[in-house]
C-alpha cells in the first residue's frame, strides 16, 4: 500500500526562521525606504506571490500590505496600466540568503521567471564557484518585476551595500543563513547622462544617499540602492498607475523635511498632513522622473505588529486567510486530491489509519497530532513552529476541523 505522504506540507521550502521585518534605521538625514506602492487586481493572488518570499500580510489603515525586511508593499486594487518592466523603475530587486531554494520554490509554485537557467536554477551566466549576485528574475501576477539577488552580507543594522563584506564575496559560505529575505534595489532607466546625475545629486542632498560607483552609478539609502542606468530606447514612461506606482521613505520630522523640499522647489501633490491617513503623517510628491514618492512618519510602529494584528480578527475568517497564504499551493480545501503528491485536506480528521512518510503511525487524525505534527515536521514538511504563532496555529487547527 502506497504511503501517504505528510498531511499539510503547507509551503514547500519555506525559510526556516522568522523574517527580521523592522525598517532599515535611518541615515543622518532621518531617512529609510519604507514602502513600494503596487497596484494589484486580485490582492489575494498577490500576497500567495509575496508569501513565498516569506512576506507577512497585515493591514494599514484598512489597505493590505505585505511585510518584508526593509519594505512595506503596499496593495492597492485596481486594473494597473502597464507592468514595472519599461517603465523608468523598471524592478525592484530583493536579497536573499539562498537564492537557489527561492528560485526552486517560485519555479515549483508556476510563477514566471526570466534570465535564469531552468536546468540549473540559476542565472544564465553561472558557472560551478560563481557567486553571482543578479539570480534571476520573478514576476508578480500584475507584472512588478523582481530582482533576486545573492546577499552575500549578513543582514545587520545596516543595510548590506553599505558594505564590502570582502570575505563573503570570496567565500558563499560565509553568508548568514539566517538572514531573511528583504528588500535591495530600484533599478532606474533615464533617458541620458545628464538625468542620470540630476537624479543622484537630488537624492543625495535632499535625502542623504550615500553614492557608490561599481558597474553602474548607484545611491544609497538605508533599505535600498538606487541602481540607475541611461535607457537605449529613450525616455520610458512613468511608473504612476502601473504595477509599480510609487516608492515611499520613512522620514523622522516629516514636517520640517517637507519644508526644506518646498524651500529647494518641490510642488506637493499632497501636503504635508497628520490627518490624511489615521495612522501616520504624509505628504506626496512626483520627482523630476515623474515617479510618485511617498513620505510618511509613523509607519516604522507597524514594523513589529503583524503578528500581534494576524490574530487580532480572529475566527474562521482569518484561518481561512492563514490557510490560503501557507497551505494552498500544496492542498485544497475541499478536496480529497491535493496537488502533486500532497493530499487534499477534505474530512481529515475522518482519515482511516495510516503512516506518514517518515514512519509516524497515525491511528487516528486528531487535533493533537496534527498540530504536532505541523509544530516539529518530518521529513517531508520542514517545522511550522517557528513560522506560525500560537494563535494562528489555534485558528488554523479550528479551520481545518470544519473541513
Amino acid at each position: 500500500m502506497k504511503k501517504l505522504i505528510s498531511i499539510l506540507c503547507l509551503v514547500m521550502l519555506w525559510p526556516l526562521t522568522p523574517s527580521r521585518a523592522q525598517l532599515f534605521p535611518a541615515n543622518d538625514a532621518g531617512i529609510t525606504l519604507s514602502s513600494w506602492h503596487t497596484i494589484v487586481r486580485d490582492v489575494e493572488a498577490t500576497k500567495k506571490f509575496w508569501a513565498l518570499f516569506g512576506g507577512t500580510p497585515m493591514k494599514i489603515d484598512e489597505v493590505d500590505v505585505i511585510r518584508l525586511p526593509g519594505v512595506f508593499v503596499f496593495m492597492h486594487p485596481g486594473e494597473p496600466s502597464g507592468p514595472s518592466r519599461g517603465a523608468v523603475i523598471d524592478h525592484v530587486g530583493v536579497n536573499s540568503p539562498n537564492p537557489y531554494d527561492l528560485v526552486k520554490r517560485l519555479v515549483a509554485a508556476g510563477v514566471r521567471m526570466d534570465r535564469f537557467n531552468p536546468e540549473t536554477l540559476r542565472g544564465l551566466n553561472w558557472k560551478p564557484g560563481d557567486i553571482q549576485r543578479a539570480w534571476a528574475f520573478a514576476y508578480s501576477p500584475d507584472g512588478l518585476r523582481v530582482e533576486i539577488s545573492l546577499n552575500p552580507c549578513t543582514f545587520g543594522s545596516s543595510h548590506p551595500n553599505l558594505e564590502a563584506c570582502p570575505e563573503s564575496l570570496s567565500n558563499p559560505m560565509q553568508t548568514d543563513p539566517a538572514a531573511p529575505i528583504g528588500s535591495d534595489i530600484l533599478h532606474f532607466y533615464l533617458d541620458s547622462d545628464g538625468e542620470v546625475k540630476r537624479l543622484y545629486d537630488f537624492y543625495t542632498k535632499s535625502f542623504g544617499g550615500k553614492i557608490v560607483r561599481g558597474a553602474n552609478v548607484n545611491v544609497v539609502i538605508p533599505g535600498v540602492k538606487f541602481n540607475i542606468v541611461t535607457s537605449d530606447e529613450g525616455p520610458r514612461p512613468s511608473n504612476k498607475g502601473r504595477a509599480l506606482s510609487g516608492i515611499g521613505f520613512e522620514v523622522k520630522n516629516l514636517e520640517q523635511f517637507c519644508k526644506k523640499l518646498e524651500a529647494a522647489g518641490v510642488k506637493f501633490d499632497q501636503p504635508y498632513s497628520r490627518t490624511r491617513h489615521k495612522s501616520f503623517a504624509s505628504a506626496e510628491f512626483t520627482d523630476r522622473w515623474r515617479t510618485p514618492v511617498h513620505l510618511t512618519e509613523g509607519l516604522n510602529r507597524f514594523a513589529g505588529a503583524a503578528a500581534q494584528q494576524g490574530t487580532a480578527a480572529r475566527g474562521l475568517a482569518h484561518a481561512r486567510q492563514v490557510f490560503a497564504i501557507h497551505c494552498s499551493y500544496c492542498h485544497q480545501a475541499d478536496s480529497y486530491a491535493g496537488r502533486g503528491d500532497a493530499p487534499g485536506l477534505k474530512d481529515l480528521f475522518k482519515r482511516p489509519p495510516h503512516k506518514l512518510t517518515d514512519g509516524t503511525e497515525h491511528t487516528e487524525h486528531t487535533v493533537a497530532n496534527i498540530r504536532k505534527l505541523l509544530v516539529e515536521g518530518n521529513r517531508a514538511m520542514p517545522a511550522r513552529g517557528i513560522i506560525l504563532s500560537d494563535e494562528e496555529m489555534d485558528d488554523l487547527m479550528a479551520y481545518l476541523q470544519t473541513l
